[in-house]
């Protein structure tokens, strides 16, 4: 599992050519202004032939649905995956925390 602040559309096919397999979003959209939307993300994705899963979370507040909902999307998807938020902290601290449910 990899860990990454905010990407951009035009960031998934270098993602793609690193090796990643599968990204996973984190953040809700519009949490910040001028950040991409998920769809935007999903489209680069699926354009660079990637599988990409939308899980928003707030930081800090997850909840047994979002830790199911996290538990189905990593047992989906193909690794490596790239999980993203704003600063790549949310998203590392939520995956550890399938680990420990």
């Amino acid at each position: 599992m990899l860990f990454s602040p905010q990407i951009a559309p035009s960031d998934v096919e270098n993602l793609r050519d690193q090796g990643v397999k599968s990204i996973l979003c984190c953040r809700p959209d519009d949490e910040q202004p001028g950040q991409p939307s998920f769809k935007a993300i999903e489209q680069a994705a699926q354009e660079a032939g990637l599988k990409a899963y939308f899980v928003p979370v707030v930081p800090g507040v997850y909840g047994p649905d979002d830790v199911s909902a996290l538990r189905e999307v990593l047992a989906q998807a193909e690794a490596p995956v790239l999980a993203y938020c704003g600063s790549g902290k949310r998203a590392q601290d939520f995956c550890a925390c399938v680990n420990q449910a």
